[in-house]
């Protein structure tokens, strides 16, 4: 095991201890989360309320039975499709235990075709693909667990944790925000850079005395040690997939089976309905060039649903995310050229960063939490909000001295005379005003410290070559990622 690998065996160490009855009172006692629902409660309970809503509308009940039954059947087959593929390509001297995890879950994939198949009256298909998807997505949260991993993470990922830098728009925001969980949903809006995204903003949740929210994960981030870790960190699968490999269904997605977009629809319900936190990505994805995305309005559609049927406000609290060093940076700008960067397992990105935190002994991760916004019955257009929210993470965004560095070298590039070669000296008043009269840098100690940190890690990342006074651009498209990090906030 190399040092900064979580090894799979202690984690199921640390969930096998969470069940021990003293560790699971002490946790439960020191715990931001006051009420904790097993995964089996909510199962149960999410499918008997897709059910009985279905069972209101017999006809739509028929279609969607109808849809649904065929869509999971084709995931079903292109399941099994894939693991005898992978089970005859297997080496003979090979993996044993993965070799037989492929084995179990291909008898498991030919049970449900058979199970699913058999099925023909359609609030029977409905109970059965609604215990199924629920039963999938469901979070399993485990304070023990939490306990524990908080401070796994401290000893694992040291250098990551030293430089977590937590504020707030203003002071006592996070009591206020407390005392909000406690009466009404409140739902925490971050901007999306990283798949490490969740671990930072979890700690910084925890440091606030915050409850630790739901947290929307798409379904490329359970693999590897990361699907033991992040169900018992309250995060929930999303699957976003296309339910086939080829043909008609190629084309279409999980969200487009209606029993499947329903579960999730009374997911987040029985969630609300109990107080419970979300936290989910407004932006659906990480930017590819670095700007805050247009959010999309799936959950939001949701939460407008939820406050306008139920009569109850619904507290949104934007969040900014900003990193010194942003992960998967480089993977990031490969992906605009089709490079898949959502193969890799969350715990070893982790580690990755960990290593180049280490490295630039001055970097940050810095997270900010901005004023809840209340929404409730009355208002209409989820789209504007949305955006003004988006607006609200962008204005809260910490200039990094890597983003202030890249938006200067940007801003001179592009300016009269501007070149690729050029002489610190040329940037260093740019760099200073950055961020306008409110976050410009006045004082030379800092305007320099600042400066010469971002050239050393951008120097060293291989953006840019360093000889002497003298400055050249090495690699323009990351340098313009960086600087796209604040685009909006300047704006």
């Amino acid at each position: 095991m190399e040092k900064k690998e979580i090894p799979e065996k202690l984690l199921e160490l640390f969930i096998q201890a969470g069940k021990i009855p003293p560790v699971r009172w002490f946790a439960g006692m020191v715990s931001n989360n006051r009420v904790i629902r097993t995964k089996d409660e909510v199962v149960d309970a999410v499918a008997k309320g897709v059910v009985k809503g279905y069972s209101e509308k017999r006809l739509d009940a028929a279609v969607a039975a109808r849809t649904a039954k065929a869509y999971q059947l084709v995931h079903f087959r292109a399941q099994i499709k894939s693991l005898k593929k992978k089970i005859l390509d297997a080496p003979l001297e090979g993996h044993p235990e993965r070799l037989h995890r492929q084995r179990r879950l291909l008898k498991h994939f030919q049970s449900k075709i058979s199970e699913l198949s058999a099925l023909k009256n359609p609030l029977e298909i409905i109970e059965y693909l609604s215990s199924y998807y629920a039963d999938d997505m469901a979070a399993e949260f485990d304070p023990a667990f939490f306990l524990l991993f908080k401070q796994l993470s401290y000893r694992f990922f040291p250098n990551l944790a030293r430089s977590l830098r937590i504020s707030e728009a203003r002071p006592g925001l996070a009591e206020e925000i407390k005392g909000l969980t406690e009466k009404a949903p409140v739902i925490f809006l971050p901007n999306h850079l990283s798949n490490a995204d969740h671990i930072p903003i979890c700690l910084a949740l925890s440091a606030f005395g915050l409850p630790q929210p739901k947290i929307a994960a798409g379904d490329n981030l359970f693999r590897g040690v990361s699907a033991l870790a992040l169900p018992r960190l309250n995060a929930y699968r999303i699957r976003r997939e296309y339910i086939g490999e080829g043909g008609f269904f190629r084309e279409i997605k999980w969200f487009q089976n209606p029993v499947y977009r329903k579960v999730h629809t009374e997911y987040l319900k029985y969630g609300w309905n109990h107080n419970e936190p979300l936290m989910f990505y407004p932006e659906g994805t990480r930017s590819r060039d670095g700007r805050i995305g247009k959010p999309k309005l799936g959950i939001m559609a949701d939460i407008f649903a939820y406050a306008r049927e139920n009569g109850r406000s619904v507290y949104l609290v934007p969040v900014s995310l900003a990193y010194t060093i942003v992960p998967e940076d480089k993977d990031i700008e490969a992906s605009r050229t089709g490079k898949n960067i959502s193969h890799k397992d969350l715990l070893s990105q982790l580690a990755s960063l960990d290593k180049q935190y280490k490295a630039y002994s001055r970097s940050e991760i810095d997270v900010r939490f901005g004023a809840p916004v209340e929404l409730t019955s009355e208002k209409q257009s989820r789209g504007k909000l949305a955006e003004e929210l988006m607006a609200m993470v962008a204005a809260g965004v910490v200039i990094t001295p890597t983003y202030r560095l890249a938006a200067a070298i940007c801003k001179y590039k592009d300016g009269p005379g501007g070149s690729s070669v050029f002489a610190v000296s040329a940037i260093r008043d740019i760099f200073a005003g950055i961020g306008g009269e409110t976050e410009k840098l006045v004082k030379d100690e800092e305007i320099d410290g600042a400066l010469n940190d971002a050239l050393g890690i951008f120097a060293m990342r291989g953006f840019i070559a360093l000889q002497g006074e003298s400055c050249e651009i090495l690699d323009e498209p990351l340098l313009r990622q960086y600087a796209n990090r604040i685009a909006a906030k300047l704006k």
